[in-house]
């Protein structure tokens, strides 16, 4: 039998991690799942029968549920169900067990606070910032150079004292690039507005 199955319930038992001698992380708990059944004698919500199962987990997620999940909380265990049976003293035992895929605490029943983990269980960190990042920030840089080279050559007045189309069209331009890029600022603003009032 090799069923994946979600199953709502309480941690019975503390988690036990241990390490296998391949080194894969592993962590096990009893998860208990108790059906709720409405007693129309007494018009209550009573418990019904509560079925067992032995969860199993590896790896990653064996260490997140190492140090996140503790007996007596409520959690929600995704995983294939496989049936187990052996017999000891001439009796016959079964047990339900779950391999997890994916666990988690049931928010019908608290709060949690989620923390993404990386490789090593540890909490991850804001990451720095990629190489591409900082070479964009270069290219930006050389955009404003040029832009602004550009611009402000493109601004010296004519001897009428007013641009010509050519001048006003490429000016227009460069604009629209700066201020695409986010490049445009007061402080650049100020500096056109210096060089065209140069003689």
């Amino acid at each position: 039998m090799n069923d994946i199955i979600t199953v709502r319930g309480f941690v019975a038992t503390e988690p036990k991690s241990s390490t296998t001698p391949g080194g894969t992380r592993t962590a096990s708990f009893r998860l208990g799942s108790t059906e709720r059944r409405f007693d129309r004698a007494n018009d209550v919500w009573a418990d019904g029968n509560t079925n067992w199962f032995s969860v199993q987990a590896f790896r990653h997620l064996a260490g997140n549920i190492g140090c996140s999940v503790k007996k007596g909380q409520r959690v929600i265990v995704v995983g294939k169900l496989k049936l187990r049976q052996w017999e000891h003293d001439g009796k016959i035992y079964q047990v339900a067990e779950i391999v997890a895929e994916s666990v988690g605490h049931d928010l019908m029943w608290g709060s949690a606070n989620f923390i993404r983990t990386t490789g090593s269980n540890s909490p991850q960190t804001m990451p720095a910032a990629p190489r591409w990042s900082q070479r964009t920030h270069g290219l930006r840089r050389r955009k404003m150079r040029k832009a602004t080279r550009m611009t402000t050559r493109m601004a010296v007045p004519q001897p009428s004292g007013k641009l010509s189309f050519r001048q006003e069209k490429a000016m227009s331009r460069y604009s629209l690039i700066l201020r695409r890029e986010n490049l445009w600022t007061p402080r650049f603003e100020m500096e056109l507005a210096l060089k065209w009032s140069r003689p």
